[in-house]
């Protein structure tokens, strides 16, 4: 019995050397980068990413990446995915970009493997799992709302960078989607630790639910490990980007509270993560140094695995004079935004780009259109802000089919420094039959947002900048297309309703029934009246006869 014992407790043993040494190349790092818009408002940006060898994933050897989410890519040969749910606009006046841009409501865009022999098969399915796993709207998104792009959504991948088919990649967005407790639930458990420890701790639904603005998605591509790319990597990027109000634990000295701000304090750091952080912007106009974190560079940082605290507490800055702490822009500060000009059944989408920075920036512009809108090529300009026409290196334009699929609009071009770069174009609206217009049709429609896709920074390649292409999306446009008079099929249908009632009922009535000759039942008063009247009738007949019998026989 003792040497069955040993030899169980030394095959858990080598069981587990084994495991270790065979998921030592797994990295899990965690962080949280925060910084002050302003006094009011704190911008959060947690980052989750976990880096498995290739190897590994291709077996399904599931220890720190997710389960459903690779059994998902591995059923449907998706080679990279990004996905991403987000409430809420990014303001201009925020003076920043997000590290995660997204549009308003659901986005999603895949590349699949060239092995995949149907692929618009393998699209729905993605969507449909994705949609249950995340407890979002998915699959209600149709065929006609899925486009293939050419220059603004390329794999970022480095595995996938050499191909060019188009015909593997699908995007579409839903504008309606919104996101809630249902969305970010499913996406902490796909976290390693969860939210019991490390900086998952701090996510809190309550608090990020009443923010200002939200974001949530993950990115999953393939990465080298080497600069020959001999060996590769999957990775797995979970993100989510709140924008909230500033709360401090009282003190009328504390300008900001970790804890009352996100509605937690943080837990020690997850033990499976390589590397747990938390950065803070230095903004010595708003608060003054913390002592319990560290200065490197333009941030403060706190290491979980060196230094722990629960609560992080900034003081409200007494200095006077305003001096801001200096730091190269990544990217230069580019806005879109776009508007509608529409008539009872024609309209106008006019879209300004705006580049406030000094330097030169090659950039794709893409526009979708939904299929219920004829959109007319020949009138689409483009111009700077002294009304010249912008040169431009490509147009891709593809009309869409009525009721199958929608028009995209692909522009190449360059933004000049300091300019202001207009968009416009026609369309026409089609007319819907009563059954396509959703239950709240006098609402109207959604156009997707514009995506501006920066390629080149003054010559040079995002690419060979080692940085993901940054991608800028205006607001989506509300359109209103003709609405039929739905209360007339329900004015018909009560009409026609009480015509069959009134009508043929009482028709209906008589001709099922069988008439014959009754003589009138008397009422139960007479019934009884004329009962008492002749028992009364009889009693007197035979009283008069007893009262008369003795005089005859005297007689």
């Amino acid at each position: 019995m003792d040497l069955i014992a040993f030899s169980k407790l030394v095959f858990v043993v080598l069981l587990a050397f084994f495991n270790t040494c065979h998921c030592s190349n797994e990295e899990f790092h965690e962080s949280a980068d925060m910084e002050f818009l302003d006094e009011k408002l704190l911008y959060n940006y947690f980052n989750f990413t976990v880096i498995v060898p290739h190897d590994h994933f291709k077996q399904q050897h599931y220890r720190l990446f997710p389960r459903p989410l690779g059994q998902i890519m591995k059923k449907y040969h998706v080679s990279e995915v990004h996905f991403s749910i987000t409430r809420g606009i990014w303001r201009k006046n925020w003076a920043r970009q997000p590290d995660s841009p997204a549009p308003v409501g659901a986005q999603i865009w895949a590349w699949f493997q060239e092995n995949t022999v149907d692929v618009d098969r393998n699209w729905k399915g993605l969507l449909s799992s994705l949609s249950a796993l995340f407890c979002a709207s998915l699959d209600q998104i149709s065929c006609d709302m899925t486009v293939r792009t050419k220059y603004s959504f390329p794999p970022e991948g480095v595995i996938q960078s050499s191909r060019k088919d188009i015909s593997l990649m699908r995007y579409t967005s839903l504008v309606r989607e919104h996101i809630c407790t249902e969305n970010l639930t499913p996406w902490i458990k796909l976290l390693p630790c969860y939210s019991n420890s490390g900086i998952a701790s701090l996510v809190n639904s309550k608090s990020f639910h009443n923010s200002h603005y939200l974001s949530m998605g993950f990115h999953l591509k393939h990465v080298c490990d080497d600069k020959l790319c001999q060996r590769s990597s999957v990775k797995l990027k979970q993100d989510l980007t709140a924008v909230m109000e500033v709360k401090n634990d009282g003190s009328s000295d504390n300008l900001f509270s970790l804890k009352a701000t996100l509605g937690q304090s943080l837990k020690p750091p997850c033990k499976l993560a390589t590397s747990s952080t938390i950065k803070l912007k230095i903004n010595p106009t708003i608060y003054t140094s913390p002592t319990d974190l560290d200065e490197t560079g333009s941030h403060y940082l706190l290491d979980l695995h060196k230094k722990y605290s629960k609560n992080i507490i900034l003081q409200k800055s007494v200095s006077s004079t305003r001096h801001s702490v200096s730091e190269q822009k990544t990217y230069p500060v580019i806005t879109n935004h776009c508007f509608l000009s529409e008539e009872e059944l024609s309209g106008r989408l006019v879209c300004l780009i705006n580049n406030d920075h000094n330097t030169k920036i090659s950039t794709s512009f893409l526009q979708i259109f939904p299929w219920f809108l004829y959109v007319r090529f020949h009138s689409l300009k483009i111009k700077d802000h002294n009304g010249s026409d912008v040169s431009i290196k490509m147009i891709d334009f593809v009309p869409g089919k009525f009721r199958k699929t929608s028009s995209v609009l692909e522009v190449l071009l360059t933004l000049m420094p300091h300019s202001t770069t207009t968009f416009s174009v026609e369309f026409k609206k089609g007319f819907l039959k009563w059954t396509e217009h959703p239950p709240d049709a006098n609402h109207g429609f959604y156009i997707s947002p514009s995506v501006i896709t920066i390629n080149e920074i003054n010559g040079v390649a995002v690419d060979k900048m080692d940085q993901e292409r940054l991608k800028i999306f205006s607001e989506a446009q509300l359109l209103s297309i003709p609405v039929p008079d739905f209360s007339m099929p329900y004015n018909v249908i009560c009409f026609v309703s009480t015509v069959l009632a009134i009508g043929f009922g009482q028709l209906f009535y008589l001709s099922s029934k069988k008439f014959k000759y009754t003589t009138n039942p008397k009422r139960p008063i007479f019934v009884l009246y004329e009962g008492l009247k002749g028992s009364i009738k009889g009693f007197v007949e035979k009283l008069t006869f007893v009262i008369r019998r003795p005089v005859e026989v005297s007689k």
